[in-house]
């Protein structure tokens, strides 16, 4: 959504490791809030076929601007893609982290997952016996 609303052009670009569901399943999220806040807007991919290689991510983001797109996003590890975002003063998307640092007035937001809640909950289930294989294991003695 934060992507879509920076776009003028509602042409954006985003830097896509291997075409797998998880990564594919990113893009269409990243697609869809695109065309809430910017009802028409189109998304170019380009693969990298690798979770972090900067030097590609670069040309990947280079390419994609090349190709129109005013706002870039990523399902990519390195902040390369930012840090072009950056040098162009184009607004970014990140994933995984805060990488504001690397791109201080580009940086728009990003998908940050904070797991350790949920697996504490899952490992304390599992060791007192609540949950799903464990539950019914110990219920069958």
């Amino acid at each position: 959504m934060a992507a879509g609303a920076a776009s003028k052009t509602g042409t954006l670009g985003y830097v896509v490791a291997y075409p797998i569901p998880e990564v594919i399943r990113h893009a269409n999220a990243f697609a869809l809030g695109a065309q809430l806040t910017h009802p028409g807007a189109k998304v170019k991919l380009v693969w990298t076929n690798s979770w972090y290689d900067p030097s590609k991510e670069k040309k990947a983001a280079e390419s994609l601007v090349s190709a129109g797109a005013d706002v870039l996003g990523q399902n990519v590890d390195s902040p390369a893609t930012g840090q072009f975002a950056q040098s162009k003063g184009l607004p970014w998307v990140g994933y995984d982290s805060n990488a504001k640092r690397f791109a201080p007035t580009s940086w728009l937001t990003a998908a940050v997952y904070n797991w350790g809640p949920y697996y504490l909950r899952r490992v304390k289930a599992a060791m007192n016996g609540t949950c799903g294989y464990f539950a019914a294991r110990a219920l069958s003695k």
